[in-house]
């Protein structure tokens, strides 16, 4: 898989404000999630400001 064309696909697919992120992970492995690092940003700032 290539990240950077899974990570702009998913922004093509993503609705009006979402966050568009890539779960993936190799046979018999943990999860990984692959967002946008601004995005990520962003989500982490929402966190800090509603705890």
């Amino acid at each position: 898989m290539n990240i950077y064309d899974a990570i702009d696909q998913a922004t093509r697919d993503s609705a009006c404000k979402q966050i568009p992120y890539v779960a993936h992970r190799k046979n018999n492995c943990r999860w990984l999630v692959t967002v946008d690092g601004e995005d990520f940003m962003r989500m982490v700032r929402a966190y800090i400001e509603d705890v």
